[in-house]
C-alpha cells in the first residue's frame, strides 16, 4: 500500500522502543520510520534477502523483510529515504544488537533525503536477558502464527479433494505449509541461527499447532496429521531416516 503525504513527523524514540527486548511497545503501536537503506542479499541457497536500515531521526538500527514485502522493493514502491508506517515487527537478537524484523508496513513518502543525524542504537542485552531469549526462535514463530490463526477466515475449497491424514480441502500441508517453511527459513536467515534439522521440525510442528489451533493451553497437544508430519519431514530430513513420534507432555 502507498500513501501521498504532505507533512510527516518520525515517531521520536522508536527505535529503542521497538528494540527493547525486555518491555516492548503495547500492541497497536505504530511508529512512523524513515528507511536509510534498502539491499539485497543473495543468500546461499540461491534465494534472498532485503535487508534494512530504519531511523527515527535520532537512532537508526538493522532491520529485515518479511517475504511477503518483497514486491514493494522489487516494484519501486520501498526505497531510500522513504517514510514508512510499522504495522507489525519482532525484534531479535542477532550477535549482541537487536535486528528488527518487518512483517508488515505502510509506505507513506519518499522524502528524497535522510531526515535529521542518526547515530546507531546499541541496546544493552545482559548475559541473563541473553538466557531468556535463547528460546525466543520458539515464541517468535508461536507468536507469529497465533495471529495467523486469529486473522484466518479461509473457507474449504470444495472443488479440491478430502486430504486422508487431515481430512482437509485442501490438505493442511497445501494450506499451511509453504508459508511455515518460509517463515522458518527467514527467522534463521535473520537472526544467523545455526538450526539442526530437528529443531527445525520442532518450530514447523510448532508453527503449525499454532496456525491450526490458536493457542491449547499449557501442556495441551494436538498431534500433528500424517500429511503435515511428513512434509515437514521432506523439508528437513535425517540422514537416518529416524524421527521422534508424537509426544505428550506426560511423556516428556
Amino acid at each position: 500500500r502507498q500513501f501521498a503525504m504532505s507533512v510527516l513527523s518520525l515517531t521520536a524514540e522508536a527505535i529503542p522502543s521497538l528494540c527493547n527486548l525486555v518491555d516492548p511497545p503495547a500492541a497497536g503501536y505504530s511508529p512512523v520510520l524513515q528507511v536509510l537503506m534498502v539491499k539485497k542479499i543473495k543468500r546461499d541457497d540461491d534465494g534472498l534477502l532485503y535487508r534494512l536500515v530504519l531511523s527515527d531521526g535520532t537512532f537508526y538500527c538493522d532491520g529485515a523483510l518479511n517475504s511477503k514485502l518483497y514486491h514493494l522493493v522489487e516494484e519501486g514502491v520501498l526505497d531510500n529515504f522513504c517514510y514508512v508506517q510499522d504495522g507489525q515487527c519482532n525484534a531479535v537478537e542477532v550477535h549482541k544488537t537487536v535486528v528488527l524484523v518487518i512483517i508488515d508496513l505502510v509506505v507513506l513518502q519518499n522524502v528524497g533525503v535522510r531526515w535529521g543525524t542518526p547515530s546507531r542504537f546499541s541496546p544493552a542485552i545482559d548475559s541473563q536477558e541473553r538466557k531468556r531469549k535463547s528460546s525466543e526462535p520458539l515464541l517468535i514463530v508461536r507468536n507469529h502464527f497465533y495471529i495467523r490463526n486469529t486473522e484466518d477466515d479461509s473457507n474449504e475449497d470444495n472443488d479440491s479433494p478430502t486430504c486422508d491424514g487431515c481430512n482437509g480441502k485442501p490438505c493442511d500441508w497445501i494450506k499451511y505449509g509453504p508459508d511455515i517453511i518460509t517463515f522458518v527459513e527467514e527467522l534463521c536467515d535473520v537472526e544467523e541461527l545455526k538450526l539442526t534439522n530437528k529443531n527445525k521440525r520442532f518450530l514447523s510442528y510448532s508453527g503449525y499447532s499454532a496456525w491450526k489451533h490458536g493457542y491449547l493451553g499449557r501442556n495441551n497437544r494436538v498431534k500433528v496429521p500424517h500429511c503435515v508430519e511428513t512434509g515437514i519431514q521432506s523439508n528437513y530430513t535425517e540422514e537416518d531416516g529416524t524421527y521422534v513420534g508424537f509426544r505428550s507432555s506426560t511423556e516428556d
